[in-house]
């Protein structure tokens, strides 16, 4: 069986991790012990700032911060570094020539894989939007085990990263069980094609060869694919879809392969993210459910109030 993989890394996901470097900024200010140490920890991880240079933000900058969010949520890039460059704040970019010169990423791969695995001491179950398989319940939500003061945004980054790889290998332990067989992985898609620590991870977590699509947009070249078939052998195309991918569909040189060394780290974080899963997935603890649902009250509530208010204004 071969098993197609497409990582979709959102800017917006990436975007909002740089967002929460704020949020630890701001609580910062209210945490004990020596703060200043604590701030130059902090700000000599962000990218493009120095803690000997740092100061504790004051209410423009900090408003100055969330406009630069604000237009990079909106991809309007050019606005964003430039209300940025108001606090002293560099957006740090990095362009992966090798794919595509034109792809702008803002994460935090570089410091991320500096770390070794377990270093940062963080587990996460990545129920961002449920979990669709093996699951299938959309009430989970996500979870961060392990955080403290000391967390740092590329440690985070890097648990999401690891997060997404625990449940691939979820889904193929699933498969494994079921009796099919997954004698190959290959990714497919823009943007894992792009971050090499995920495909690294992938690797090292599945204990597989990651073998990568040579193709940045595979939606296309499957209609041109179909079209092919559709053309026929007389106009130019291809008598089956067999043929067709076997002349139009090829892999890329690039593959990723598990690093021996890093095995058992991985396997033991697997086990703890095994029974994070298994604990609030299968209803031993129904904590984000519970959760959800007084969300669910109060917003619901609220709407009643809006609707009863706005029929009251009406008479």
């Amino acid at each position: 069986m071969k098993v197609k993989l497409v990582y979709g890394m959102s800017l917006r996901s990436l975007l909002l991790l740089l967002f929460l470097i704020q949020e630890i900024i701001v609580f910062g200010q209210n945490a004990s012990g020596d703060l200043q140490n604590y701030m130059d920890n902090i700000i000599d991880n962000v990218p493009g700032s120095s803690g000997g240079e740092y100061v504790i933000p004051n209410v423009n900058q900090i408003t100055s911060w969330n406009q630069t969010i604000e237009y990079l949520l909106d991809n309007n890039l050019s606005e964003g570094r430039s209300k940025a460059t108001e606090i002293n704040y560099q957006i740090t970019e990095f362009t992966d020539t090798s794919i595509d010169p034109n792809q702008i990423f803002y994460i935090l791969e570089e410091k991320a894989s500096v770390l070794q695995p377990a270093e940062a001491g963080l587990v996460a179950l990545d129920w961002w939007n449920g979990n669709r398989s093996i699951l299938s319940d959309g009430d989970l939500t996500g979870l961060i085990l392990g955080y403290s003061l000391a967390t740092k945004p590329e440690e985070i980054y890097r648990a999401l990263l690891e997060a997404l790889t625990f449940g691939t290998r979820k889904i193929f332990e699933t498969f494994l069980a079921s009796g099919v067989p997954i004698n190959e992985i290959i990714v497919t898609g823009g943007e894992p094609l792009k971050n090499k620590l995920l495909l690294n991870i992938l690797a090292n977590v599945t204990r597989m060869e990651i073998k990568v699509a040579d193709c940045p947009y595979p939606s296309a070249l499957g209609s041109a694919i179909y079209a092919a078939v559709a053309a026929g052998e007389n106009r130019g195309g291809y008598a089956t879809i067999s043929e067709a991918s076997k002349n139009m569909a090829h892999l890329s040189e690039v593959s990723f392969f598990p690093n021996n060394n890093d095995k058992k780290t991985y396997n033991r974080l697997y086990s703890e993210y095994t029974m994070l899963h298994d604990y609030f997935g299968y209803g031993h603890n129904n904590a984000m459910k519970r959760l959800k649902n007084l969300r669910t009250t109060i917003f619901e509530k609220r709407l009643r109030q809006i609707s009863l208010d706005l029929k009251n204004n009406t008479v």
